[in-house]
């Protein structure tokens, strides 16, 4: 868990060409934690006002061959015994996308399109350290990682997790970086596995060591309880059962996740009489052993009858993972067996939720590119969803078009639950989706940038996030929740090339909505927010969180960024110019007294991140250049500036001649020169999008350097 943070700053104000009241805004300390085809390609958009129901259906025809071509009209989805209406329906036939390794099997080379989530493949990589020995374990990690690397597509979702007696441990979430995947595979089943994951071994010795083990055939069959004493054998059921309630609860944390989620266990399975009672051998085997030893071997019905406690924890585990649409794919890694010991167990998981269970094989990639072919055509069609509907329906796809059948399609499903009624470990799941998926995701409606300020000496750069959120989504959010305020939590990552969290914060504010309204028209006001993470010098990138605390309607979005040194005599540096508002805010509170661009003259400004204005408006502009020239004699700054308008739709250019420098300060430290000028916008420009350029000229040698930011020219 991440503890609380400080509190920081937020802005709210009114939009360029207006002025008004800012509005006040309650700020609080945050947790926010984290867990550790052709029709595809249109990227069909769900109306979000609308509640739909999102569905993967598998289609074949009588030979068994995808059939492409399907509409809506040709679905129907009966709930819960009412027929309803397909709303969207699209085709997805990943065969014509390349793989990870491997070139695409057919069709033309396609890139990996943005998918909403529900429309992409979940591979949940399931290691199972209970029940299986581990040579199984160094086979499934070996056979898991070349399908991560040759067989995943771009657009599939990979999260890793383990089963132990410790419990299941998520490793990953359901991520698009599968290089993160690689990693969290790596040290699985190794010898000292924890040492290296500390870093305290050597991973290649460790890899070795393995690798001699697996030569060696150390690590058999977990061996047969045909003799167990009945004591022993009531503690192997309770490890059952625990290990049964273990799956339901992760299933339970599934439901969180929207779309098909392909469950891929590597698990030998406990022992069948645990679930079925023993067989005929088994129970001639214990007649001997209770002859022998009748104390030792006390008779016990469940011993030949199977425990009615694993075989109702079974079936929870199999009703949950419908009900999520988790969809369990069991490989049995212990090679050929002539009986394996947890057939019935991987037999009742699997078949009970329509999937597929293997054993008895030596090759495990067979299975894997099995569940990989099977699940790369299918079709996403939607169903409105309606207020009278129960948590979890029960659910028929038809398809109205001769010679062709369901082959896959959710039978019992629960959507995923609201937010206000998530528990903790769902809540968390979603949010560590989001995170980890590069997809932008708008659920609420904000506009954001990242603007960068550079480093110099050994001072890392600064990256400083811009969001902002109209007055009309404030109020929306605020209908729904029926209150006269929203809560946001918002976090920004700064993130490394790995995806690696190089700098972070996390935040959480209340605006007051009932006050926006008593300053006037909410379609002229803004919620606006900004924060800084420290980045080195670079290419970076910046995953942006923002989430409503009680309806949880959450947004995502991942910005790229380039942060420069300033450094002595490597030339001038301009920083995106910075549209601000005219609310002002105490300084950044700083107990290393960091350079904070935004503050001025005790005033920090609060940037606007989606500027617009009216033809004959007047905008402040604070402008910020690095290593501008000083006269030899005087010490003066001998640099220009000069202001351009740009027209997007036309690339037409005015200098604008109508401008003044309010104010100006430099710091020494970090060679920067902050400049705020207003700014008139010429009566004559043409509405639409626009861009202001800031060009710093030196009058000594003649070079310049540029930067422009957007904005909007609203119709007079």
């Amino acid at each position: 868990m991440i503890g609380p943070v400080s509190t920081n700053r937020f802005f709210a104000g009114m939009r360029p060409g207006s002025r008004g009241a800012a509005v006040a805004l309650m700020t609080a300390t945050s947790v926010l934690a984290v867990t550790g085809a052709d029709a595809a390609q249109q990227r069909p958009q769900f109306n979000v006002d609308v509640e739909l129901v999102q569905l993967q259906v598998g289609i074949a025809d009588a030979r068994g061959s995808f059939v492409r071509g399907l509409t809506a009209d040709d679905f129907v989805v009966v709930v819960d015994g009412e027929p309803r209406p397909a709303q969207v329906a699209y085709e997805i036939d990943l065969r014509t996308e390349d793989r990870r390794g491997v070139a695409a099997m057919a069709g033309p080379r396609l890139a990996a399109p943005e998918r909403p989530v529900a429309a992409r493949r979940h591979f949940l990589l399931f290691f199972d350290f209970s029940f299986t020995t581990r040579r199984g374990v160094l086979e499934a990690r070996s056979a898991a990682l070349d399908f991560v690397a040759r067989n995943i597509r771009a657009s599939d979702l990979i999260g890793v997790a383990t089963a132990s007696r410790y419990g299941i441990n998520l490793l990953t979430p359901f991520t698009s970086n599968h290089e993160q995947v690689d990693r969290a595979i790596q040290g699985l089943g190794l010898a000292n596995a924890g040492d290296v994951i500390s870093g305290e071994g050597d991973f290649d010795e460790s890899i070795q060591q393995a690798i001699d083990e697996l030569q060696a055939g150390q690590g058999g069959d977990a061996g047969a309880l045909s003799a167990l004493p009945a004591m022993e054998f009531r503690e192997y059921v309770a490890n059952v059962t625990n290990y049964t309630e273990q799956l339901t609860q992760f299933g339970e944390m599934l439901q969180a996740i929207e779309g098909r989620k392909h469950f891929v266990m590597f698990s030998a399975g406990f022992e069948d009489r645990a679930l079925v009672g023993a067989s005929l051998d088994e129970l001639s085997a214990g007649q001997e052993a209770r002859a022998v030893n009748p104390a030792a071997f006390a008779s016990d019905p469940e011993m030949a009858w199977g425990a009615a406690e694993v075989r109702d924890g079974m079936q929870q585990v199999v009703e949950v993972f419908r009900s999520a649409d988790a969809v369990v794919h069991a490989i049995d890694p212990s090679g050929m067996r002539s009986q394996p010991a947890g057939r019935q167990a991987l037999t009742f998981l699997a078949t009970g939720t329509g999937g597929q269970a293997y054993w008895n094989m030596n090759d495990l990639s067979v299975a894997l590119t099995d569940i990989e072919e099977t699940t790369s055509s299918f079709y996403m069609i939607a169903y409105s969803k309606s207020s009278q509907d129960a948590g979890t329906v029960d659910i028929e796809v038809r398809v109205d078009r001769p010679g062709v059948r369901v082959t896959s399609a959710p039978e019992r499903l629960t959507p995923p639950p609201d937010f206000a009624d998530m528990n903790d470990m769902q809540r968390q799941m979603q949010l560590a989706e989001v995170m980890a998926d590069a997809v932008d995701r708008r659920d609420i409606a904000f506009d954001s940038l990242v603007t960068t300020f550079p480093a110099r000496g050994e001072r890392t750069a600064r990256a400083a996030l811009v969001l902002e959120i109209n007055g009309l989504e404030i109020d929306r959010i605020a209908r729904r929740r029926g209150t006269d305020e929203v809560q946001f939590e918002i976090a920004g990552f700064a993130l490394a090339d790995d995806d690696a969290i190089i700098d972070e914060f996390r935040r959480k504010v209340r605006v007051d909505v009932a006050a926006m309204r008593d300053v006037g028209q909410l379609q002229d006001q803004a919620f606006r927010y900004s924060d800084y993470v420290d980045v080195p010098a670079g290419e970076g990138r910046l995953r942006l969180l923002l989430r409503e605390a009680e309806v949880g309607e959450l947004s995502a979005t991942t910005q790229s960024f380039y942060a420069y040194t300033a450094e002595a005599g490597e030339g001038m540096i301009v920083a995106r110019p910075m549209i601000v508002d005219d609310v002002t805010t105490p300084p950044l509170p700083d107990p290393e007294a960091r350079f904070d661009p935004l503050e001025f003259e005790g005033r920090r400004f609060a940037p606007i991140a989606a500027p617009s204005v009216v033809p004959g408006g007047t905008l402040e502009v604070l402008v910020i250049v690095y290593n501008i020239p000083r006269h030899p004699v005087s010490g003066q700054y001998i640099a220009g500036l000069v202001l351009e308008l740009e027209e997007a739709a036309t690339g037409e250019s005015y200098r604008l001649q109508d401008f003044k420098i309010l104010g100006t300060s430099s710091t020494d430290e970090m060679a920067a020169t902050r400049m705020l000028v207003q700014v008139e916008i010429p009566g004559h420009i043409r509405p639409g999008d626009a861009r202001l350029w800031a060009r710093i000229v030196d009058q000594v040698s003649g070079n310049r350097r540029e930067e422009q930011t957007a904005l909007f020219i609203n119709p007079q």
